[in-house]
C-alpha cells in the first residue's frame, strides 16, 4: 500500500494513476509469467503423448468403444488456471461394458470419480439405469435371494425390462440436428478432492461428451459441473497408453444413498 501526500491536487492524481498504471502492468507480467509457466510444464506432460502417438496405428472408419480402451492426460484450462496448477488430470477409459457403453475413472485436479461413455444419448442413459441397476442390487443382496427364489433371476428381467427413458436433466438431440459420428456422450459422477464430499447429481445434468478426432488419439471435449462452473466446460484429452492404469469405481460410491451415510459419519 502507498501514500501520496501533497498540495497539488492534479499533481496527486497524476501520481495515483502512475501508481495504479504500475500495479496494472506488475500483474499483467505476472500473469503472463504464470501462463508461460503452465504452458511449458504442460509441453513437458504431453512429451507421453508424443512418445505414444509415434508407436501408435492410425485407425479407419467410425470410432469404437475398444480403440478408446486406455490411459489420457488432460488439459482443462479453467480448472488449472483458477484451482489446480500443477496438478496432471487423467482420464482412463475401461473395456467396454457391452456394444454401446463402457466406463472410465477420472481425476480433474479438483474433482474425481466415474465416469460413463456411450455412443449416443440414449445408450448412456441405458447405461446410467444400468449402474444404477446394480448398485441397487449391491446395497439390497439380502432382498435380493429371496427374489430370486421365488421368481428366478432379477437381473436379468429387470434388465429386459428397461426402455429408454430420458432423465429430467438428459438433453434430448433438436430436431434437425446432425449427429457428429465421433461424437461419444458422457455423465459423471465423483466427489471433490479437497474435503472428499460427493458432489450430487438429483436432475442428471453432469453431462458432457468427447469429440474423437479420426485418429482416436486425442479428443475435444466438454462437461457440466453446475456446483461450481455451469456447462459447457472445455477440456481435451490425450491418449498416452492403450491400458488403463486406474479401475472405475462403483456408481454406487457416489449415490444420495453413500452421501447421507458419509454426512451422518462425518458429524
Amino acid at each position: 500500500m502507498q501514500t501520496i501526500i501533497g498540495w497539488d491536487t492534479d499533481k496527486i492524481r497524476s501520481q495515483v494513476r502512475l501508481v495504479e498504471e504500475e500495479v496494472v502492468k506488475k500483474r499483467a507480467e505476472e500473469v503472463t509469467k504464470a501462463k508461460t509457466a503452465r504452458e511449458r510444464e504442460w509441453r513437458r506432460i504431453l512429451q507421453r503423448h508424443h512418445e505414444y502417438v509415434k508407436e501408435h496405428r492410425i485407425l479407419d472408419g467410425l470410432p469404437r468403444l475398444e480403440d478408446l480402451t486406455g490411459s489420457y492426460i488432460v488439459r482443462c484450462d479453467k480448472i488449472t488456471e483458477e484451482y489446480a496448477p500443477g496438478k496432471v488430470m487423467t482420464l482412463d477409459i475401461a473395456k467396454p461394458r457391452n456394444s454401446t457403453g463402457t466406463e472410465a475413472a477420472f481425476h480433474f485436479g479438483i474433482v474425481e470419480g466415474t465416469m460413463l461413455l456411450a455412443i449416443s444419448e440414449d445408450s448412456l442413459e441405458m447405461l446410467r439405469q444400468d449402474v444404477e441397476l446394480d448398485s441397487d442390487e449391491d446395497a439390497s443382496q439380502d432382498s435380493d435371494n429371496i427374489w430370486m427364489r421365488t421368481q428366478g433371476n432379477p437381473g436379468s428381467q429387470k434388465r429386459k425390462g428397461m426402455g429408454v427413458r430420458l432423465g429430467p436433466g438428459s438433453a434430448k438431440r433438436k430436431l434437425g440436428a446432425t449427429p457428429n459420428a465421433n461424437r461419444i456422450y458422457l455423465q459423471w459422477a465423483g466427489r471433490e478432492t479437497g474435503e472428499g464430499e460427493i458432489e450430487l447429481d438429483t436432475d442428471n445434468k453432469n453431462t458432457g461428451y468427447l469429440d474423437f478426432e479420426e485418429s482416436r488419439v486425442s479428443a475435444n471435449a466438454v462437461f457440466s459441473y453446475p456446483a461450481m462452473f455451469g456447462r459447457d466446460v472445455q477440456f481435451s484429452i490425450f491418449k498416452v497408453a492403450d491400458q488403463p492404469s486406474k479401475v472405475p469405481e462403483p456408481w454406487s460410491h457416489f449415490s444420495e444413498k453413500q452421501y447421507d451415510y458419509e454426512s451422518a459419519a462425518r458429524w
